[in-house]
């Protein structure tokens, strides 16, 4: 989309030269007036797609290396820093993905115990009937969790595909309108808007991601733990009564673990929620202060038109 923002420039610049060309040629102080403006106008338009083309490459010049597993073992080719956002979400969202099937896992296991009930002489008793409460509330942590795992991914596939989509686009569109008089304040408008997307949404997401992210191996570290403390209890076999047994005297360490568990993944919850609440209240109001920065210095360079004349 940049070429036809070129071209559309390009096109203006002749325009504005045949008119002032004209009006030379036949002693025409308004025509050549006119020209002079258009002229000056199309230069703008020259130098805005120059500055965007370098903030582009300069963007562009830096790579980060993106990991395609939790663990990082495995590396996918480098991203440009304009798309490192990307590789953040892919981050955390790995990152949630591993503490939500760890969390199904575990509930599966205790949902599983807490069904059992001990034989005491042929009274069947059920030591862990207090585990149900917590395990339904375990239940709809993890399903908002899930919830928000899937919008991330998707908010990442939009913003992959779309992003830079968005930004050229605008660029394109306010270089025309720019182009014309009665539509060059709109046209400076979706010009400072189109700088503003570029630079204020990739860095809010990278920085924001880059915040939660150490909280969230550290929650996964976590619940990896109450896994493998899981895994020490002895292994049920359906009808054993003696591992049954043995499962009751060990119920103080089973509720402490669906205890923890329960605590991790509200901490998980109310993690997500804050800080996409606060991504997103931080990106607007940043983007909005900065295109209105923007439309405020582009709209002033048309007061130094008098530059020509």
């Amino acid at each position: 989309m940049l070429e036809l923002s070129t071209l559309a420039v390009s096109i203006s610049i002749l325009l504005s030269g045949i008119s002032l060309g004209i009006g030379v040629a036949f002693s025409n102080k308004q025509l050549m007036d006119f020209g002079k403006e258009e002229l000056f106008q199309a230069i703008i338009n020259a130098a805005i797609i120059g500055v965007f083309v370098f903030l582009l490459n300069f963007l562009h010049s830096f790579t980060v290396i993106c990991p395609s597993n939790v663990q990082g073992l495995e590396l996918k080719e480098n991203h440009t820093t304009i798309k490192a956002s990307n590789c953040s979400i892919e981050k955390v969202s790995n990152y949630v993905s591993n503490i939500t099937l760890i969390a199904n896992s575990i509930y599966y296991e205790i949902a599983q115990i807490s069904s059992l009930n001990v034989n005491i002489d042929h009274i069947s008793i059920n030591p862990f009937e207090g585990l149900v409460l917590g395990l339904q509330s375990i239940e709809t942590k993890v399903r908002n969790i899930s919830n928000m795992h899937s919008f991330i991914i998707f908010f990442r596939q939009i913003s992959s595909s779309l992003l830079i989509s968005v930004i050229d686009l605008l660029l394109m569109i306010g270089i025309i309108f720019r182009l014309f008089f009665p539509t060059r304040i709109f046209g400076n408008f979706l010009i400072a808007l189109s700088f503003s997307i570029s630079i204020v949404v990739p860095s809010t997401i990278e920085y924001f991601s880059s915040l939660i992210l150490d909280d969230l191996v550290m929650y996964s570290n976590e619940i990896n733990e109450l896994s493998n403390n899981l895994l020490l209890l002895p292994k049920l076999h359906l009808g054993d009564q003696a591992v049954i047994e043995q499962l009751a005297n060990d119920s103080a360490k089973i509720r402490f673990i669906t205890e923890d568990l329960m605590i991790l993944l509200i901490n998980v919850e109310s993690l997500l929620y804050f800080s996409s609440y606060l991504l997103l209240v931080v990106s607007v109001s940043l983007t909005v202060i900065m295109t209105l920065s923007m439309y405020k210095g582009i709209t002033l360079i048309r007061l130094t038109e008098n530059f020509f004349r």
